[in-house]
């Protein structure tokens, strides 16, 4: 008898059709906790199971305003099982009519204000700016800058600021870090004197950014309680190419991925890197130069003889090569322009691929030829204590002041040591790869 009631219970059971509800039912994170406790609530019964099996097309009834009796009714059961169903889940009518009532307000909202609901819960960066300034953080900046007397012009400005800084970085405002505010900083500079062609050592030019974007980062830092770095508290020019460079690191990875991405261009694509390096040219060099093995001082010397711009015309330079890497470089050079095109499409996926996000990857992949000047300039400056003359020599500069003006003057951590101090100074070595970088690159059959 028993075997034909369960067979009878499990017959009806297959008889349940669940109701369909609309696909965005529910939003809320409450309403959505009420229907999942319903369905997964572990029940025995026929009536029950047809509570269980519609649960959600009940609570979306509840939400149109259906009593426990209309409930009933529709499926078919008795009241006193649907509150027996409640009483199971440990969650009252009450309970669901606040929720429905909390989903309804969240469907009412506007567009604007539901994203900003999804961005507090979820830190979405919004790309639109009419959408950046409804997240919580930058509704209440912008209302801290009104009641301190800002004006409407004071705080957009503050604001599209954050805004770009936000953009660069592709990272919610309040996941900024100090890093990545000085790191933007320089990325805008570099934009003001090659795209806007601006003069940053200027007093007007260098006041104009400081209106625009410094004093906007010490506004965020100070809304956000971080640490102001003196780079914030004075507005003085500082040279975003010393940033710009390819660390000894980053080259031995430049190596490795086109050695095993690209096997059939590597040692042309290497000759070209360490050409680059050695003699800091500009990329018309990888077209033009010619080389010369001489005898000097008794030995064996060989000079990249090239053509390159000056500031009126074109200036032809003579620069020494360093014999441990001419055989990298020997008879691979010159390129056809065709060639030059390839190194550079190659050149832009090793740095996606390998690269930090940051103001040199930003750099290499807009100049993937040039950035290289910059990397040895940079290291040949550490390496030589600021010997401007030698720098100017070996890597082409007509005049040293251009390098002081790209560059900037000596930093005062090396100045300090070289005069006594014990200031901890850690200089780059001018050579493409040395220690343990050079050793790995042998054993895995890159130089």
């Amino acid at each position: 008898m028993a075997k034909n009631n369960n067979s009878k219970s499990r017959s009806e059971e297959k008889k349940i059709t669940r109701v369909v509800v609309p696909k965005d039912f529910p939003q809320t994170d409450s309403l959505k906790k009420i229907v999942k406790l319903g369905e997964s609530t572990d029940v025995s019964g026929y009536a029950v199971n047809v509570l269980k099996a519609n649960w959600k097309a009940i609570v979306y009834d509840i939400c149109s305003g259906l009593t426990a009796s209309d409930i009933a009714v529709k499926n078919e059961i008795s009241e006193r099982t649907f509150w027996y169903f409640l009483k199971a889940l440990n969650i009252t009518m009450r309970e669901i009519q606040q929720a429905c009532k909390e989903e309804k307000e969240f469907k009412e909202a506007s567009r604007i204000e539901r994203m900003q609901k999804k961005m507090e819960r979820m830190k979405v960066l919004p790309t639109d700016f009419e959408q950046f300034i409804q997240i919580p953080s930058i509704q209440e900046l912008m209302q801290q800058l009104r009641l301190k007397g800002n004006d409407e012009a004071s705080i957009m400005r503050n604001i599209k600021a954050i805004y770009e800084l936000s953009m660069y970085k592709s990272k919610h405002p309040d996941d900024i870090v100090i890093d990545d505010i000085l790191d933007f900083l320089d990325y805008k500079r570099l934009e003001w004197i090659e795209k806007e062609k601006k003069d940053l050592r200027k007093p007007e030019v260098l006041s104009q950014f400081s209106t625009q974007y410094i004093s906007p980062m010490r506004v965020w830092c100070q809304f956000k309680g971080l640490p102001i770095p003196p780079a914030l508290k004075t507005a003085q020019y500082e040279s975003p190419y010393r940033k710009v460079r390819i660390t000894v690191e980053q080259r031995y990875r430049i190596l490795k991925y086109i050695y095993e991405k690209h096997p059939k261009e590597f040692r042309k694509i290497r000759a070209v890197l360490i050409f680059l390096y050695e003699t800091g040219s500009r990329a018309q060099a990888l077209r033009n130069v010619q080389f010369l093995e001489t005898e000097e001082f008794g030995q064996k010397v060989v000079y990249a003889i090239t053509e390159e711009k000056g500031k009126r015309t074109r200036i032809r330079w003579e620069k020494p090569i360093n014999p441990k890497w001419w055989s990298y470089i020997k008879g691979y050079l010159p390129l056809a322009k065709s060639q030059v095109e390839k190194v550079k499409r190659i050149l832009k996926e090793a740095y996606e691929n390998v690269l930090p996000d940051g103001l040199t990857k930003k750099y290499a992949l807009e100049h993937p030829l040039h950035v290289w000047r910059h990397t040895s300039a940079n290291d040949l400056l550490e390496a030589s204590n600021y010997n401007l003359m030698l720098v100017a020599q070996k890597l082409g500069w007509k005049n040293v002041q251009m390098i002081v003006n790209v560059y900037g003057t000596m930093d005062k951590a090396m100045l300090l040591k070289l005069s006594g101090y014990s200031i901890e100074y850690k200089t780059a070595k001018f050579e493409f790869l040395y220690d343990q970088w050079f050793e790995k690159a042998k054993q895995e059959g890159l130089v």
